[in-house]
């Protein structure tokens, strides 16, 4: 398997396993299909879930958020029926498959043995908000049903490792993934193509001052790509280009190394818990913290706190 860069992510590799299994109960009829969520992450207009869904004896599902899904389960015959369309039809789904729900109507749906799938669901308004920075008007996403598609199953990989690892690279992470996923999506599955505009070099330097300093005092904010994006007048894809271009990373793996920058400085400065250190600089719990710090330093927040001079005591905590 080729390895993707995009996003500064790691190359496609197998995602950590993991148990935890939650049994779901939902209004939301497209819910009764599931049986269990082993992981579930939801930021934003986003929500990734590694599920397993029960077998289908024939129903309409879908039309509300639009879905891409990777079948990871023994080979099964699904068969489907389109909003359009009485005709139905059937294929053999073998794992890796890819579904692109477009969220135009429910279709209809059989397949006769519980699947283990990855689902990532993205509300509508962010995926007309993709349509509009790549100056595509009067497009139709269509409705894809057990695909070979590598690009989508190296996405996933990404998506697999982010939910092991609770969602500790954050909200911006997480949209700037899912819309890389869905511009891709739309250059290559739309019905109708438009060429995308391009970010022109980077952005101006008194801007790009104004944006660090933005992030600079709001490092322990949910900062929200299109926040940025709109701080700078530009759509949220014309703005992660535009902002790699001027600082050579992208604006999540920026934050996360300043976050990771203050964490540093109030680890020998102030007396406070690790976990209110953690949520001082924008991580949203002491672990994802962890996580980050260790790729970024090389050690634990823990180990680097104690291989340093000892912080003042908690009673006389540094106001710097």
């Amino acid at each position: 398997m080729n390895g993707i860069q995009s996003l500064d992510g790691p190359p496609c590799a197998d995602p950590r396993k993991t148990r935890r299994l939650n049994r779901i109960t939902s209004s939301n009829p497209d819910d009764a299909l599931i049986l269990f969520r082993k992981r579930r992450i939801q930021l934003g207009g986003i929500v990734v879930a590694d599920s397993l869904v029960a077998a289908s004896p024939g129903m309409p599902v879908g039309g509300r958020l639009f879905t891409v899904a990777i079948y990871r389960s023994p080979a099964q015959r699904f068969s489907w029926r389109t909003p359009e369309s009485d005709l139905l039809r059937s294929q053999m789904l073998v794992p890796g498959s890819a579904f692109i729900d477009a969220a135009s109507e429910p279709w209809w749906v059989r397949w006769p043995e519980p699947a283990s799938m990855l689902i990532v669901a993205v509300k509508l308004d962010f995926l007309a908000k993709t349509a509009t920075d790549l100056a595509l008007t009067d497009v139709n996403m269509t409705t894809q049903i057990g695909i070979d598609d590598q690009t989508i199953r190296c996405f996933a990989t990404l998506f697999e490792q982010e939910l092991a690892n609770e969602g500790a690279n954050g909200r911006l992470y997480l949209e700037s993934l899912t819309e890389a996923l869905t511009v891709d999506l739309f250059r290559r599955y739309a019905e109708r193509r438009a060429q995308p505009r391009r970010a022109r070099g980077g952005l101006p330097p008194a801007l790009l001052r104004r944006l660090l300093d933005y992030i600079e005092a709001h490092l322990g904010a949910d900062i929200a790509l299109v926040e940025l994006a709109n701080l700078a007048g530009l759509s949220a894809h014309h703005f992660g280009q535009a902002f790699k271009a001027s600082t050579g990373i992208a604006p999540h793996r920026y934050l996360i190394e300043r976050r990771i920058q203050r964490a540093r400085q109030l680890l020998l400065t102030d007396a406070r818990p690790i976990a209110e250190i953690a949520a001082d600089v924008g991580f949203a719990n002491q672990s994802h913290l962890t996580f980050n710090f260790r790729k970024l330093v090389g050690t634990t927040p823990a180990q680097y706190r104690r291989s340093r001079p000892g912080p003042p005591s908690r009673s006389t905590p540094s106001r710097h």
